[in-house]
């Protein structure tokens, strides 16, 4: 609950923050569930697919952390332009990565590249794109969304507050959205 001295509106002001993950960003969230719903559903196995987390960070540093720890060979996508600093935690997870050309903006590079790798090995590489997979979704409508009903029980009983009266989602796969749909089923 954000300090009312620093927010300066006379209303109580809510941030999450998913610093507790395992990767420091709630992105391991969604590179697990999307990684989860393809095993399950018999696309991925260990071994024999090597999983592809295009990104710009967060998502395919989450992708780094989840794929090793199930056995699979991992490669994060991402602009040749991003921090030191994230490709040295990619592999510390594990994972290999392939740089792109520029920077955050430079998406269509990242899936140009996904592009190439199926094409030339379809029966070994698997892209995992958090901007097209329901995995992406499902965990920010269960989890994320699930959490802030969760948290607006525990404020209402704690500090008196009346509900929730708006959501703000940052943009990035837009997968937080789902976490608004959920909030708007609850209230």
């Amino acid at each position: 609950v954000m300090p009312q001295a620093l927010t300066n509106v006379p209303c109580q002001i809510v941030v999450l923050v998913a610093k507790d993950f395992p990767t420091g960003s709630h992105k391991v969230g969604p590179a697990y569930s999307v990684m989860a719903e393809k095993y399950v559903d018999g696309d991925i196995e260990p071994g024999k697919h090597t999983l592809v987390f295009p990104s710009t960070g967060n998502y395919g540093i989450g992708g780094s952390w989840v794929g090793p720890r199930a056995g699979f060979k991992s490669m994060v996508i991402l602009p040749e332009g991003m921090s030191r600093e994230r490709f040295e935690k990619i592999e510390s997870y594990g994972a290999g990565y392939t740089k792109t050309y520029g920077s955050e903006s430079n998406v269509k590079e990242i899936y140009d590249e996904c592009n190439r790798l199926s094409r030339e090995h379809p029966n070994t590489i698997r892209i995992m794109n958090q901007f097209s997979e329901m995995g992406n979704y499902r965990f920010h409508y269960h989890v994320t969304g699930n959490t802030i009903v969760e948290l607006e029980a525990e404020l209402r009983a704690t500090l008196g507050t009346r509900g929730i009266s708006a959501f703000c989602s940052a943009m990035g796969s837009a997968g937080t959205i789902a976490a608004g749909d959920r909030v708007k089923q609850a209230f």
